[in-house]
């Protein structure tokens, strides 16, 4: 006869994490929705806030399950780690420079056009590096500046 399954040694490892992370979320939610109404803004503003804090974490879940099963989880972690080093030098930039909403998406913006400049060039095919990092480059350069300047003359 076949051993019989049992949850119990796996019970720990599989499901910990998550109820740490319910349970952490669960206690920082009430805290950023009550920090926002605290700063001025509406209960509508701080349900926003809450609900976007749930949507960020489903919509970066699904792109790390994807590159964990196509690429592995070594290169997951790392990929995950150079994220969130970016994310934290963006929030520094942001406050350090005092960037408004619309210089912030122009990041995000020249952020995903750099990742399309970088998927032209293949390492056996350059036949595109000149499109890719001229003309892309100065592209870029131009969007960037569009972005900033809207930002700073909107806020003035």
């Amino acid at each position: 006869m076949a051993d019989e399954f049992s949850l119990r040694p796996i019970l720990i490892p599989a499901f910990g994490p998550a109820l740490l992370f319910g349970v952490a979320e669960g206690a920082v939610l009430p805290v950023v929705a009550l920090t926002a109404r605290d700063l001025g803004g509406s209960l509508a503003l701080a349900s926003l806030i809450v609900a976007l804090i749930g949507i960020g974490s489903l919509v970066s879940n699904i792109p790390s399950a994807l590159i964990t099963t196509r690429h592995g989880e070594r290169t997951a972690i790392i990929t995950a780690g150079a994220v969130s080093c970016c994310s934290l030098l963006l929030a520094m930039l942001v406050y350090v420079l005092q960037l408004g909403v619309i210089a912030v998406a122009g990041v995000a913006v020249v952020a995903v056009l750099l990742a399309y400049e970088h998927s032209l060039v293949k390492p056996h095919d350059l036949s595109k590096l000149n499109a890719a990092f001229f003309t892309m480059n100065g592209i870029i350069s131009m969007i960037f500046l569009f972005f900033v300047t809207a930002d700073f003359l909107l806020r003035r």
